[in-house]
């Protein structure tokens, strides 16, 4: 569940339901209606899970912020 407020909200709740990762509810289709149908289906949609748990494996394989930075300090070191 996203609900974007401002700012690049919009941008990065599109891309997590791009990823199959989230729901956004836009604030002027924020009910309980809305909110209790959004909710029951990232909980019963496996597809939901699935694409989370892919995306957080994508996450965990990537480099540290450490690693990355000494990587591009020998990198602009030897040119």
């Amino acid at each position: 569940m996203i609900l974007p407020q401002g700012a690049d909200n919009y941008e990065h709740a599109a891309m997590c339901e791009q990823a199959g990762t989230a729901i956004t509810l836009r604030p002027g289709m924020i009910n309980p209606e809305n909110l209790a149908a959004a909710v029951r289906r990232v909980v019963l949609d496996e597809t939901y899970s699935t694409s989370s748990r892919r995306c957080a494996d994508e996450i965990a394989a990537m480099p540290d912020a450490a690693t990355v930075a000494d990587t591009l300090r020998s990198r602009f070191r030897a040119t």
